[in-house]
């Protein structure tokens, strides 16, 4: 009998003292035949602990928890430090009639949360959602996009029909988030529409509305390996909302001398919001896009945000086919796999998988 469950450790006197506390499964309790007594050994090889039926080992402890009761194995602290125990960590344990296995080496999968934001309208955010998004499935990656712009540009280039339910219905409403879910041919997606601008002032009244988005996805950050967040173009109560469930900030800038006006206030302003807000972003970083190095002044330009901006290694070169993005609902990869949107952008999704590993 195998179960997989995020386990607590329930140490005493504020995590000062030598042992501590493991909760055994109570169907494996059943399954072997409900011992008094375990003796435990560490297999190192593994990362696991084996708890053995002995008459000679530990006793298990019984509490009443209820109608039911609580089976607990006590650990001495330097076993605790062997397995390298982290709080809530997910671990494997496997029953069977003569012993429990319990290994501490199972990883638990997160999602990455990516929020695209730039406070310039027509940089690419949008299609860089898109780009990055479909990108990842072709790397059979499972990908949640989010549009919180109430423009909603993400939701027109992915979507045939006007979706019922919205990002809209999950912030205010309260909504369960699987309901407004839905499902295209590349990606999964949470659509906007324009309604998203009157619900601003619905919220702001109220405690906490920044977090809304986080306690939302917290439900279903196992799901997805990627969650991509279509920002709209200004520091909003939807824009917060967003950094507040990330872990990631890529700020696509076109390589043209209009896009790098106000560049240094919006890194300044997410700066300012991680600090003020106690917002944990790992890394925030410029995505140089319409790269053309035919002209003099995007060559520059490139180079004057290398010099002086944390930027990813890849770039987008400038693409007609870009252009096509929502005429048939496809992603740029089905459009043109062979075109320089395409190979760039998968070479950025390249990047971006590579980011904490």
């Amino acid at each position: 009998m195998i179960f997989e469950k995020k386990i607590n450790l329930t140490f005493n006197k504020k995590n000062k003292i030598s042992t501590a506390y493991i909760n055994i499964p109570i169907k494996g309790i059943k399954l072997m035949n409900n011992p008094k007594t375990l003796s435990c050994n560490f297999n190192k090889n593994n990362n696991e602990i084996i708890l053995t039926k002995n008459e000679t080992g530990q006793p298990l402890i019984i509490q009443a928890n209820g109608n039911t009761k609580l089976y607990r194995f006590t650990l001495d602290k330097e076993l605790i430090e062997k397995i390298g125990y982290k709080k809530n960590q997910l671990v494997k344990i496997d029953i069977t009639e003569e012993e429990i296995k319990i290994n501490f080496t199972q990883e638990e999968k997160m999602s990455k949360i990516i929020s695209i934001i730039n406070f310039k309208g027509g940089v690419g955010k949008t299609t860089t959602t898109h780009c990055i998004g479909s990108g990842l499935t072709l790397f059979n990656k499972k990908v949640l996009l989010i549009d919180t712009d109430p423009q909603a540009s993400l939701t027109f280039t992915a979507l045939n029909e006007t979706p019922k339910l919205t990002i809209k219905d999950l912030l205010v409403d309260q909504k369960n988030i699987n309901d407004i879910i839905i499902e295209t041919e590349n990606f999964d997606l949470i659509p906007s529409n324009l309604i998203l601008n009157l619900a601003e002032r619905q919220l702001t009244s109220k405690f906490g509305t920044e977090k809304l988005l986080k306690k939302a996805l917290n439900k279903i950050e196992k799901t997805y390996d990627y969650i991509i967040i279509d920002c709209p173009p200004s520091m909003n109560l939807f824009t917060i909302n967003a950094l507040f469930a990330s872990d990631y900030v890529l700020i696509p800038c076109e390589t043209e001398l209009l896009a790098l006006d106000g560049l240094n206030l919006l890194i300044q302003t997410l700066e300012q919001t991680e600090e003020e807000l106690d917002v944990k972003i790992k890394n925030t970083l410029v995505l140089p896009t319409k790269l053309d190095k035919r002209k003099k002044v995007s060559k520059e330009i490139y180079e004057h945000l290398l010099e002086n901006f944390k930027t990813t290694k890849t770039t987008i070169r400038t693409c007609s086919k870009l252009n096509l993005l929502g005429l048939n609902k496809n992603s740029i990869y089905q459009i043109d796999s062979t075109c320089t949107a395409a190979i760039d952008y998968k070479n950025l999704v390249g990047e971006i998988i590579e980011w904490d590993c």
